[in-house]
């Protein structure tokens, strides 16, 4: 029954993110008109009442309830009878799976918290640049610096010798640190010799973030991961004629997916890799 909550309340959450998802869209895409008109309407990023994306229609709250609204209206607007972005349904969707998957694997704890907040910040970055092929600044410079709270926080309890662990990975600070710094080094060094084509500054901060959520040397689970499945992907794109070798592909996405199992899985497979090498 817990986590069918925490599914609900991830709904919830996600349905706030996409509507945080699309003004994002109209301020970054949109046209001066639309972001004067936006102000107008007293209608901020995270302020103001949901709208149809298509008509501009006022949403009441009784089609407006996560997922099941979409369900009802069979993915069409009730004003105007155009459909509902695919967006919407399954950022709520996704982030219902988050914050249910948080709960199974940390119960109740401060590390429920991490895990929810940043897996639902993680599930906006990803759907994001893998619609824009662009990490929004907006966005992930405010969660390194919830991030870097975070640390503050554990290097207290660390320093005080209270035995609370907020961190994912380790009640030790420096292990968050590091899994920062190594990865937004690495990403900086790849960036630079190429000259930004294989790593934009987005990707670079995204690193940054997912290393001192994640911590070292979880953080090693993440970036393999993220390029396996990058390579994965690329192939799949190439086999079917989506793209060409010249042909660019967002790696945010792939980032979060790899902060997702290190999120989740880094112990497993951190243990399994030891067992082989050991």
């Amino acid at each position: 029954m817990t986590t069918v909550l925490f599914f609900i309340l991830g709904l919830i959450f996600g349905s706030f993110l996409s509507t945080v998802f699309h003004r994002l869209e109209i301020e970054g895409l949109g046209t001066e008109r639309r972001r004067k008109k936006a102000a107008k309407a007293k209608e901020g990023l995270v302020s103001g009442r949901s709208r149809c994306d298509r008509c501009k229609t006022q949403i009441p709250w009784y089609h407006n309830v996560p997922l099941v609204s979409f369900l009802l209206l069979r993915g069409k607007c009730h004003h105007c009878g155009k459909p509902i972005s695919e967006y919407h349904p399954t950022l709520e969707l996704t982030s219902g799976l988050v914050l249910a998957v948080s709960y199974l694997a940390y119960g109740w704890s401060w590390q429920l918290l991490v895990a929810g907040f940043f897996g639902l910040v993680m599930v906006f970055l990803l759907a994001y640049d893998l619609r824009h092929q662009i990490i929004p600044n907006v966005v992930v410079i405010p969660a390194i610096a919830f991030a870097l709270v975070m640390v503050l926080a554990q290097a207290l309890l660390f320093n005080q010798g209270i035995p609370v662990q907020v961190g994912l990975w380790s009640s030790d600070p420096d292990t968050y640190l590091l899994g920062g710094g190594a990865a937004g080094l690495f990403f900086l060094a790849l960036s630079v010799a190429s000259g930004g084509k294989w790593i934009g500054g987005g990707d670079i901060k995204l690193g940054v973030l997912i290393g001192l959520v994640v911590g070292w040397p979880a953080v090693l689970v993440a970036l393999i991961m993220a390029y396996v499945v990058g390579m994965l992907y690329a192939v799949v794109l190439l086999l079917t004629r989506q793209a060409t070798l010249k042909s660019s592909v967002p790696f945010g996405p792939m980032l979060a997916i790899g902060y997702f199992v290190a999120a989740f899985y880094a112990d497993a497979i951190i243990s399994w890799y030891q067992g082989l090498v050991l």
